[in-house]
C-alpha cells in the first residue's frame, strides 16, 4: 500500500498542477501545503493572487443583486445586538457553563427561546428586505422575524425565521402565506420547548483549540467594530461564549444571523463526540485563523483597471475595446479611454469604489466561502500536512486498467 502513496506524490497528475491551477481552485493551501506542493513558489504572492481572483469573481457575480447590497448595509445593525448579548452573558454565573463533552449531562439551556416558529426557504435573489416586510406586515399572526444571510454554497442562499405570536393556529397561517408568497418559497414549520437539544461532531479537545477562538474573536470585533474582550483559559467557556455574544458555533465553523437559526442548525449546544481526530475539521481552524491582507484591493488604481480595456493586437499595436482605435502603447489607450469614453471611465471608477468597500466589509462567513473550507473536503490537487499517515489512491492510475494485484 506505501506504494501507492509514493506514486501518489510522483504521479503526473501532480506535475500538471501548477500555480494558476492552484490560484483558481477553490481551496486555498496552508503554508505547509502549499511548501509541500509547490516547493519554488513564494506563498505570499500566492494568496495575493488567490484573493485578487476569488474577490473579483465574487464581486463581479454578486455585487448588482439586491441582497448583496442589503448585506453590505446590515453590519452595524447587528452591533447593538451584539453588544446587548455581551452585556447579559457578563451577569452569567460561569459555574453552570456546561462541558462541551456528549459523555457530560446537560441541565442548562444557554437562552430560553421557547415558542412556536416557521422558515421560508429559497429566496430568489431579487426577493430584498422590504419585499419581506411588504408581506409580512400583512399578518398579525407573525411577531418578529429575521433574515439569515450565511449560507453560500454554489449561489448566495437566504432563509427568514418568522416568530408566531402565541396560539397562532400553525396550519392557518401557513395556508395564508401560501396563497401571498412565490410558488418557489418553502415555509417549514418548528418549534422550541423547553427540552435541551444538542448536536455533536466527531471532534476532540485541543490546547490549539484556545489560540484558534481567541483569533476568532479578534476577527469577529473586526467585523462588528466592536472591542469585546473575554479572559479565559477554558476552552468550552469560550465556545459558549461566541455562540452566546455572536451566534457563532466554533464547531460548525459558522456564524449565525439569529440564535433562532443557529437552534435551528445545532441546538443549544454543539457537543464533542471524541471519537476521532478530525483532520478536516483542524485543518479548517488554521485556514480561518490565518492572517490574511487584502490591502491589494485598497491599492487599486482607475488606470489599473481600465488596462483590463485594452486589446494587445501586436507587439506595438494596442486598441481600445470601446471604439477598437490603435495606439502604441497601454498608456496612451489608458489616457484615451478616459478622455474619449469620460461615462464609460467614471462607470469603472464608481464599479472600484464599490469594490473596495465591499473588501472592507467582508465577514467571517464570507471568509470561510472564499477559503474554501465550507464543506468537509480536502483540496485533491496538493500535498496535504497529514499526508505521512494516510493511504492516498491515484485514481486515474487505478481507472485506467494498467493496475495489477497478484493472489
Amino acid at each position: 500500500m506505501a506504494a501507492f502513496q509514493n506514486d501518489r506524490y510522483n504521479s503526473k497528475s501532480l506535475e500538471n498542477v501548477d500555480l494558476e491551477f492552484a490560484i483558481r481552485n477553490r481551496k486555498i493551501l496552508t503554508p505547509i501545503e502549499f511548501k509541500l506542493t509547490f516547493p519554488n513558489e513564494n506563498y505570499e504572492e500566492y494568496t495575493k493572487l488567490y484573493y485578487e481572483e476569488k474577490l473579483h469573481r465574487f464581486f463581479d457575480r454578486y455585487s448588482s443583486e439586491k441582497w448583496f447590497n442589503e448585506k453590505s448595509d446590515s453590519g452595524m445593525s447587528s452591533k447593538q445586538k451584539i453588544l446587548d448579548n455581551y452585556e447579559e452573558f457578563e451577569h452569567l454565573n460561569r459555574e453552570i457553563l456546561p462541558v462541551l463533552n456528549i459523555n457530560q449531562v446537560i441541565n442548562t439551556r444557554l437562552k430560553n427561546n421557547d415558542g412556536h416558529y416557521l422558515i421560508f426557504k429559497n429566496l430568489p435573489p431579487n426577493y430584498g428586505i422590504r419585499d419581506i416586510i411588504e408581506l409580512l406586515s400583512r399578518f398579525e399572526e407573525i411577531k418578529d422575524f429575521s433574515i439569515a444571510k450565511t449560507s453560500f454554497n454554489q449561489s448566495y442562499d437566504r432563509r427568514v425565521f418568522l416568530t408566531l405570536e402565541q396560539n397562532t393556529d400553525k396550519t392557518d397561517i401557513i395556508e395564508k402565506l401560501r396563497l401571498q408568497t412565490l410558488d418557489r418559497i418553502e415555509i417549514e414549520y418548528f418549534e422550541i420547548t423547553h427540552k435541551i437539544i444538542t448536536k455533536s461532531s466527531w471532534i476532540d479537545q485541543k490546547p490549539s483549540d484556545l489560540e484558534n477562538l481567541r483569533r476568532i474573536l479578534e476577527i469577529l470585533n473586526k467585523q462588528y467594530r466592536t472591542d469585546i474582550k473575554f479572559e479565559s483559559d477554558n476552552i468550552d467557556h469560550f465556545i459558549i461564549f461566541l455562540r452566546y455574544v455572536f451566534n457563532y458555533c466554533y464547531y460548525c465553523t459558522k456564524l449565525y444571523d439569529s440564535d433562532i437559526e443557529m437552534f435551528y442548525d445545532c441546538g443549544d449546544y454543539h457537543l464533542r463526540d471524541n471519537k476521532v481526530q478530525t483532520t478536516i475539521f483542524d485543518r479548517k481552524q488554521r485556514v480561518l485563523t490565518m492572517e490574511k491582507d487584502f490591502s491589494f484591493a485598497q491599492n487599486q488604481t482607475l488606470e489599473k483597471e481600465l488596462e483590463y480595456h485594452v486589446t494587445r493586437e501586436s507587439a506595438n499595436i494596442f486598441s481600445c475595446t470601446q471604439c477598437h482605435r490603435n495606439f502604441e502603447n497601454t498608456k496612451n489607450v489608458v489616457e484615451h479611454i478616459k478622455i474619449q469614453h469620460e461615462a464609460f471611465a467614471r462607470q469603472i471608477g464608481r464599479c472600484l469604489e464599490s469594490f473596495k468597500k465591499f473588501v472592507t466589509q467582508i465577514d467571517i462567513n464570507l471568509l470561510i466561502h472564499l477559503d474554501g473550507i465550507d464543506n468537509n473536503f480536502l483540496p485533491s490537487f496538493s500535498v496535504h500536512e497529514s499526508e505521512g499517515s494516510a493511504v492516498k489512491y491515484d485514481l486515474p492510475l487505478i481507472y485506467s486498467g494498467n493496475l495489477k494485484f497478484k493472489k
